[in-house]
């Protein structure tokens, strides 16, 4: 089983064919490593997409396994000139939120599936579990406590669990053979600090951490890899390449390093817009199905830890009733919501995304902190020391009764977790 990137007539390639796009955009000039870095990516990935993967879960040796934890590695009546299918095998999925914390000691189901509706339930089976036996009442961390003051009871979790597990069967095409359905194997952190480039030949030399890598439904594994994601809240309306807004050479120079690094990231979600359209017909099937981003979301926030938060996981809920039509079923919709809670969702929501934007803009103040307290080694002192300050900002700038809020509640500090 072999996935190749760049031939070895790769440079003679994409020089050429820098020629012909600069040439079809008005002789607009294409950065040849982001072009190439781009075609690199796309090309292991039409690879992996044509691979007639048969199940759902990850990637075994056979003799890793016992017999009763594999499935087959290929689809019936498959090519398998290679022998493939006398080594490997799909066996029980490694996404980490199966294993992680007390998830390991629970008997859920971790596969393999060969019902990709199946994997979907385990997620919410899984999650639901957890959240009975050891999930517990919570508090927000500053700045949520704010909109959800107060302890929160994980019931409220569960019982939207319960609403996810009540219409998964009708999340996914009903035809088992439906292209959507069919298992796909991507990267699942596909960012530059796992790709990695030789600076002669811009040709992919390495991509590193697949340990959690995962064969899933291709509804689920389509879309924009991390490293060429849109960096605006909605897509262009139009194929053109991103430009240099009006007035950019008269900015300071901080302006214009900011402007310069959304371009970066604009370019790079041009470069991959268009050419995985042009080469990888297969995954471009995907994004024509228009509950791919609401499908992936639910998914998603289902197989969330309980959190103090129940917004977003009951703002998919309530997006996927709406959208019901468009799924592939004449069976009404088994869940609802009052209009009450719907009223209250519609309020809170606009300021739940506004909060986010603000800690999301918090951790890139610290240095680039991620979601899970990790920062660079040499941006680590730092960022305690702009924590601290920031910290103390807010307590100073806070209300009386609005300061215990900030101090107990402040989203980058030690605290117990629990997991």
């Amino acid at each position: 089983m072999k996935a190749h990137g760049f031939a070895k007539d790769m440079w003679n390639y994409v020089s050429s064919l820098k020629e012909a796009v600069t040439k079809h955009t008005g002789g607009k000039v294409i950065d040849l490593q982001k072009l190439a870095v781009t075609l690199g990516i796309i090309g292991i990935e039409k690879t992996l997409f044509d691979i007639p993967f048969g199940s759902i879960g990850s990637l075994y040796f056979k003799t890793d396994l016992p017999p009763e934890l594999q499935a087959d590695l290929y689809l019936p009546g498959a090519s398998d000139p290679d022998g493939d299918c006398d080594t490997f095998c799909i066996g029980p999925i490694a996404d980490y939120m199966f294993w992680y914390g007390k998830r390991a000691e629970l008997a859920v189901d971790r596969g393999p599936w060969n019902d990709p509706r199946q994997y979907l339930r385990a997620i919410g089976n899984r999650e639901l579990e957890w959240t009975e036996k050891f999930g517990k009442p919570l508090e927000k961390d500053f700045p949520y406590n704010t909109l959800l003051p107060g302890i929160i009871n994980q019931e409220c979790y569960a019982s939207l669990l319960r609403k996810y597990l009540e219409i998964v069967p009708f999340l996914l095409p009903e035809d088992p053979q439906n292209p959507g359905n069919q298992p796909a194997f991507r990267h699942p952190d596909l960012t530059p600090a796992n790709v990695f480039v030789s600076p002669e030949t811009f040709e992919i030399t390495c991509i590193i951490d697949w340990q959690h890598a995962t064969v899933t439904p291709l509804l689920l594994a389509a879309g924009h890899p991390k490293m060429f994601e849109n960096p605006d809240v909605e897509p262009p309306e139009t194929l053109e390449a991103p430009k240099p807004p009006e007035g950019y050479d008269t900015l300071d120079p901080e302006t214009k390093a900011e402007v310069d690094e959304l371009l970066r990231r604009r370019y790079l979600y041009y470069l991959y817009r268009v050419f995985n359209g042009a080469q990888n017909k297969k995954h471009l099937s995907a994004f024509y199905d228009p509950l791919l981003l609401p499908r992936q979301h639910l998914v998603d926030y289902a197989g969330r830890q309980w959190s103090g938060n129940r917004i977003t996981l009951q703002g998919a809920l309530m997006r996927m009733c709406e959208y019901w039509p468009l799924l592939s079923t004449d069976e009404k919709c088994p869940i609802a919501f009052t209009d009450a809670e719907l009223k209250k969702h519609s309020e809170d929501e606009p300021m739940w995304f506004d909060l986010n934007a603000l800690v999301n803009h918090w951790r890139d103040e610290l240095g680039g902190l991620n979601e899970e307290g990790w920062i660079r080694s040499e941006m680590y002192n730092s960022a305690l020391e702009k924590n601290k300050a920031l910290k103390q900002k807010f307590i100073n700038d806070a209300d009386p009764d609005e300061v215990e809020k900030v101090a107990n509640g402040w989203p980058f500090q030690d605290k117990e977790e629990y997991f």
